[in-house]
């Protein structure tokens, strides 16, 4: 496998492998169950894991062949995040079934699953278990918490050693959180809600310290994530834009506004030295950028629909995140 590797994946049912550094795509993958809405490399980046509605299918980035070595089902919507394990056991999915599940990556079946019910005062007023969506979720460092997000406005930890939920919070009540993210070094928990507001906590052992709120986006933020060291924080929205986070003494402050995509901007990933960062697009796009200046590198064309999840492979096995060893030669452009 050539690196660097970009994948993306869409609403063309197409997966989509290039040369980051060219910005060509060299291989292209029918995906005909569904849309395509997140990807995620195996920890040891041999295999990616692509979700759409309601399966998962794991593909091999060294195999010749089309066909997928492993399918899961067990959701019954939307897949909304998906995660592994940092040994690539085991790995977590969010879904618009109001559930998350935990997958072993060596057998078939989910093991856990949590149905996130309402707790809404007016709802449990009708209803006894009303299920609430899930639109994202993320595995803290400690790989034994998941924090989720959901449709009722809720921030939630769920222990999965206890199996139960640890914490609520709602940060600006009934309004939908529409995604979460959590730092690689665990210190920081960061979440996004439908009226484009960002919430940035201290992940303490026994609780979610309120750090920001922030005024981010214009629109809804469709996803956030921190970058492998924790010093960047990147929300990309409906409203067009993605915009690059820079934390200082006293929390995160605007860097930049990416400006560039014409419609809906899906997501993003940092490079592994977190000097560049890709963003993916309603506009059939996906966008390289320097972090330093804010400007585009390359553009990837070629999906003929939205583009809404991109992964990347720019390192080797072991060759990122905070604690990685050195890698030379690794910078995508």
């Amino acid at each position: 496998m050539d690196l660097p590797l970009l994948i993306t994946g869409g609403y063309d049912h197409t997966l989509r492998y290039w040369n980051a550094h060219l910005g060509q795509c060299f291989r292209t993958i029918p995906y005909n169950d569904s849309h395509i809405n997140c990807l995620e490399v195996t920890p040891d980046k041999t295999q990616v894991l692509c979700a759409g509605n309601p399966l998962m299918k794991l593909f091999d980035l060294s195999s010749a062949s089309n066909t997928a070595v492993s399918t899961m089902d067990g959701h019954t919507s939307n897949v909304t995040s998906v995660g592994f394990e940092k040994t690539g056991r085991w790995f977590f999915s969010s879904s618009e079934d109001s559930s998350v599940k935990i997958w072993d990556c060596r057998g078939t079946g989910y093991q856990l699953s949590l149905d996130n019910e309402s707790t809404s005062t007016a709802t449990m007023a009708t209803t006894a278990s009303a299920p609430v969506p899930v639109h994202g979720a993320a595995l803290h460092a400690n790989q034994a918490e998941v924090l989720l997000g959901d449709q009722e406005g809720r921030v939630q930890v769920w222990d999965l050693s206890a199996n139960r939920i640890r914490q609520v919070l709602a940060p600006d009540k009934a309004v939908a959180i529409k995604t979460v993210a959590l730092s690689a070094d665990g210190r920081l928990a960061a979440a996004a809600n439908h009226k484009g507001t960002l919430f940035v906590w201290r992940y303490l052992p026994d609780t979610l310290d309120p750090m920001q709120k922030i005024d981010a986006h214009s629109a809804y933020v469709l996803r956030i994530r921190f970058c492998p060291q924790s010093q960047y924080l990147i929300t990309t929205s409906a409203d067009s834009s993605a915009c690059l986070w820079r934390y200082h003494v006293d929390g995160f402050a605007k860097e930049t506004s990416l400006i560039g995509h014409i419609r809906w901007v899906w997501g993003g990933i940092f490079s592994s030295d977190s000097a560049y960062v890709v963003t993916c697009s309603s506009d059939t796009t996906a966008k390289l950028w320097e972090v330093k200046t804010g400007q585009t590198a390359i553009d990837y064309t070629g999906h003929t629909k939205a583009v809404t999840a991109v992964a990347l492979v720019d390192v080797p096995d072991g060759g990122s995140g905070p604690d990685a060893p050195p890698v030379q030669q690794h910078n995508i452009s």
